[in-house]
């Protein structure tokens, strides 16, 4: 009887585990899931608006549309962008306004908007404080038809004077085109706002001519505050709880928002739990059916180790999609700015080439004059051809060309080096290993990340000599790529982040050092635990360092790390050398 008694009070432990365990599991899948879905809607809006406002600092960097504004040509000067909503879909309208705000050309044209002061207007606050390209928040414009409008100012200078204002509108309705080939579940919906709160797109709000407060929210509240995360809350136009993931987009304070009902968010959660409490509620009353009952509990426990497994499966990928995603958003940013100025330069170019056309249809017709003898049309031909190099200033294109050629490669070396270093993570990984000069590995991984650091933390790096050590540049890629992603993430406003290689003993070392907020004392021996965070568990699933410590371990190396709360954390990868 007592080996019963153990045996029924062992299986009644494992299945109150197995349902604590899966609980964790199932909720950590949805919200990894929601997490990716809102980091992956913030990484196309801001792929997008980064995209027009690079597009913004090309034009507005055109010699042509410089000389035409500072000669105060503002017809000729708005002339030359007219085709540019018709090239870039969401751009709607764009005007021409004086350093003052005083709008003086505008395409399409709005009947009375020319001539007006726009010195309240944000766009024109946020540009002139700086003199720097400035993404405004959402509002109604009181031209015809009136509209709920996004501007992105970009200043026009000359040398270091800023002599007009470029400003590119776009129609809120048309962020819809962003977003809505995410695919959301049901109810599940995604909302843009902007750095004050305000509804840029809502599918369930979608007034063109009023303004909707959301700042008041506390999702909302949180994320323009720089917080990212999970949140389930109370919705008061439902009367029911709904569960959030929220992301902000740092470089100009909008926020992206992923909303679903929790009821059917964790319906499938809430489904297998509760199939777990009937096999444990039926076992609390089947003391006469004690065999059989045990029976069946091991085969229910099976089954719900099969459940956590998948759970697990699930919440890795989850973590993959989501790692995957920032990385995309990096290196879409840090090749958008090159081929920006690139496809500005080939418009210019293409000018240039039909200027020297002209001139060749010119040349071209003094032949005939010569082969006649016919000095008077020579003489003739000869002054057009003067009047006409004066006209398209040809001196001067002359020594543009090389210019613009040499930018123009410096943007293609540019992309070219990306494409290299992420090659090198791309393909599929066949657990091959060669002699590495792990520098060459950093930097790579440097590249890609870039984005991720630059807006956090001054980046020092600080290489020995170090020979080759024996392993995979993809697997070891990827470990850089967790400890720098965690460097990035323990920095609360702006800090450091220091790469320092050099050989000790027989080890060639790399420290990772970050001036982040640290790792208290009692969870250093943890950390490389699977699914063991420092963080919130809706912020991170806690696989990143384990994967990392059995990657190392795998060359014979180790992992060893120095936390002090409030001043930071040094990881230091040990690589044998062979």
């Amino acid at each position: 009887m007592g080996f019963f008694l153990i045996l029924v009070f062992m299986v009644v432990l494992a299945v109150f585990v197995g349902y604590q365990s899966t609980s964790r599991a199932l909720t950590n899948t949805e919200i990894e899931h929601k997490k990716s879905l809102s980091l992956l809607g913030a990484m196309l809006v801001h792929e997008r608006i980064d995209g027009i406002k690079t597009l913004g600092i090309s034009l507005a960097d055109r010699p042509l549309l410089v000389e035409k504004v500072s000669g105060g040509d503002w017809d000729g000067a708005i002339n030359i962008l007219q085709d540019i909503s018709e090239k870039f879909s969401l751009v709607d309208r764009i005007f021409l306004a004086d350093p003052q705000s005083i709008i003086r050309a505008d395409f399409p044209h709005l009947g009375n908007a020319l001539g007006r002061s726009r010195k309240q207007t944000d766009w024109y606050k946020g540009v002139s404080k700086t003199w720097q390209p400035y993404v405004s928040a959402v509002f109604v414009r009181d031209s015809l038809p009136k509209l709920k409008v996004v501007d992105i100012a970009i200043p026009i200078k000359s040398g270091n004077t800023t002599i007009g204002i470029l400003v590119l509108q776009i129609q809120a309705n048309n962020f819809v085109k962003i977003t809505q080939n995410l695919g959301f579940d049901k109810e599940e919906i995604l909302y843009i706002l902007d750095q004050k709160g305000h509804i840029v797109y809502h599918p369930f709000f979608s007034s063109q001519t009023s303004i909707i407060d959301f700042s008041s929210i506390p999702v909302v509240g949180e994320a323009l505050q720089g917080h990212g995360g999970v949140k389930e809350d109370y919705n008061f136009f439902k009367h029911k709880w709904k569960f959030a993931a929220f992301q902000r987009i740092d470089e100009f304070g909008w926020v992206v928002v992923v909303t679903q009902p929790s009821q059917i968010a964790f319906a499938q959660r809430d489904q297998i739990l509760f199939r777990l409490a009937i096999f444990y509620g039926i076992f609390s009353v089947g003391g006469l059916l004690l065999v059989l009952l045990i029976l069946y509990l091991w085969d229910a426990q099976q089954k719900v180790y099969d459940d956590l497994k998948t759970a697990q499966a699930q919440l890795i990928q989850s973590d993959r999609m989501a790692s995957v995603g920032q990385l995309a958003a990096g290196v879409a940013h840090e090749i958008n700015n090159p081929m920006g100025f690139i496809g500005s330069n080939i418009d210019v170019l293409e000018n240039y080439i039909k200027v020297y056309t002209g001139m060749l249809k010119m040349v071209e017709g003094l032949r005939p004059c010569c082969e006649d003898g016919d000095i008077n049309k020579v003489k003739g031909i000869l002054e057009e051809i003067k009047l006409y190099q004066k006209s398209v200033n040809l001196e001067y294109i002359v020594k543009d060309m090389d210019g613009l050629f040499a930018h123009t490669r410096e943007g293609i070396e540019r992309i070219q080096t990306i494409i290299k270093d992420l090659k090198i993570f791309s393909h599929e990984d066949l657990g091959e290993v060669s002699s590495v000069q792990i520098e060459e590995v950093i930097d790579s991984v440097l590249n890609i990340v870039h984005n991720e650091i630059k807006y956090k933390a001054d980046l020092k790096k600080n290489y020995g000599t170090t020979p080759l050590v024996h392993c995979s540049a993809h697997k070891m890629g990827q470990v850089f790529i967790n400890l720098l992603i965690n460097a990035v993430q323990a920095i609360e406003d702006k800090g450091v982040i220091e790469v320092r290689t050099y050989q000790q003993d027989h080890y060639v070392c790399v420290d990772v050092r970050d001036t982040g907020k640290g790792i208290p004392k009692e969870n250093l021996k943890k950390i490389f635990d699977p699914f063991f965070s420092t963080k919130p568990v809706e912020q991170g699933t806690g696989l990143g360092l384990s994967i990392s410590y059995e990657i190392v371990k795998k060359y014979g190396g180790a992992i060893k790390v120095q936390s002090q709360a409030g001043r930071g954390t040094t990881f230091t990868i040990m690589l044998p050398i062979k």
